[in-house]
């Protein structure tokens, strides 16, 4: 299949299907888990907040109660260093995702109306294609690097307690959400070079296709 038949392309609908699951779902963008003792520890960090708990293995008699906790980072019981620092940077990416996604609808839109036109939308239609697309690239791209830059750097050397035991160094790692990101921004550089490499988008090109020879009646010249 070429390229020019993908309307829209299916990589920008790829981007779409990730931001939907990176915005709507409690996905983690880093996590960690592990033995501490007669405890299982585990911590989830996505969007929308963090969830931290230890439980008691099984088979074994712990001296506390397990314990559970679940927080917006906006939370006034958030206790932890991140939660300053994760609340602004989450925010933004929320953002960026948004408009990620009213530009996957905006290029939709413009890659309907470009397939219903004889002659393609002509460059005015593809530089609106690869512009569009380029939005999308661009925000998507934004949020794993605000991860990164902003909260995930706050991860290091975290400290709590299970019953009167300080536990240390716990570093949740990059995990599934963040994934999720870079896999959007690799569908997303995808539809940008689609939009490029198109050749029937091109100034002055017609895109329409040639007149059919059927029903044209050819008269044999006079000699």
């Amino acid at each position: 299949m070429r390229w020019r038949a993908v309307y829209p392309s299916i990589f920008a609908l790829l981007t779409l299907v990730c931001a939907l699951v990176l915005l709507f779902s409690s996905i983690a963008w880093s996590n960690n888990q592990g033995n501490v003792g007669l405890f299982e520890v585990h911590f989830s960090m996505g969007l929308k907040g963090y969830q931290f708990s230890y439980n008691c293995k099984d088979g074994e008699i712990c001296p506390i109660d397990d314990h559970s906790e679940t927080q917006g980072y906006d939370s006034d019981m958030c206790r932890w260093d991140f939660c300053g620092p994760c609340k602004q940077a989450t925010q933004r990416m929320q953002a960026a995702i948004e408009t990620c996604l009213g530009f996957i609808g905006l290029y939709i839109i413009i890659a309907v109306i470009r397939g219903k036109l004889r002659n393609k939308g002509g460059f005015a239609g593809k530089l609106s294609g690869v512009a569009t697309s380029a939005v999308v690239l661009l925000m998507i791209s934004c949020t794993w690097v605000l991860w990164i830059s902003k909260c995930a750097n706050h991860f290091n050397g975290m400290t709590y307690l299970i019953g009167h035991v300080r536990v240390v160094n716990v570093k949740p790692q990059l995990h599934y959400g963040f994934v999720v990101a870079t896999l959007a921004s690799i569908t997303a550089f995808l539809a940008v070079l689609v939009e490029i490499c198109k050749r029937d988008f091109g100034p002055g090109s017609g895109g329409g296709s040639p007149p059919s020879a059927q029903g044209i009646n050819y008269q044999p010249l006079a000699v």
